[in-house]
């Protein structure tokens, strides 16, 4: 990481000659652990919703987070059009909820599984959740196949005794191995 401010960022090259395989890329992605979460919304249809690992805190002034979403996923219009959506955290208990939002064939069936609330302004939320954010779409940025959007925090709820989250890695969800102390 460059931390000298007088330097100025090497560009980088739109010779797409120069990407590496997607493949390779995908591969090595799935080396790279991380936590997964449900990313629900509404619209005239009803409650929408995917099954996200791209999501990240972007500024604690406002809280702010970003989720990236395929551009081709069922929630994904829903999402922009609504432009509000919640962020729910899952733990380990969360097994077969998120087996229904990861597969399209059982869009049908998402909001069947879990016990599903809503939020003060009608958006889905799990109540059973680690966390839940309910977000307000600020900004969106298309690249690729996927648009990253950024919202703003609006109300958060945490569930104050639950340690286990659910972990993501090499295609697989895991439990997170805590040291003892």
């Amino acid at each position: 990481m460059n931390h000298d401010t007088n330097v100025p960022a090497r560009p980088i090259s739109p010779d797409p000659s120069r990407a590496v395989d997607p493949m390779l890329f995908r591969d090595g992605m799935r080396k790279l652990a991380s936590g997964v979460a449900l990313v629900t919304t509404r619209s005239d249809a009803g409650p929408a919703g995917l099954a996200a690992t791209a999501v990240s805190s972007v500024s604690f002034d406002p809280p702010s987070l970003l989720v990236c979403v395929n551009k081709s996923a069922s929630a994904h219009d829903p999402i922009v059009t609504e432009g509000r959506f919640t962020v729910n955290v899952l733990s380990t208990e969360h097994g077969e909820v998120l087996d229904a939002f990861a597969r399209s064939r059982s869009r049908a069936e998402r909001f069947a599984h879990a016990d599903w609330g809503s939020t003060a302004s009608g958006l889905p939320s799990l109540t059973t959740a680690l966390a839940v954010f309910e977000c307000s779409v600020t900004q969106r940025l298309e690249y690729g196949t996927h648009s990253i959007i950024v919202g703003n925090v609006v109300d958060a709820s945490n569930d104050p005794g639950a340690t286990e989250p659910m972990i993501y890695l090499d295609r697989q969800t895991r439990a997170l191995a805590v040291a003892p102390s």
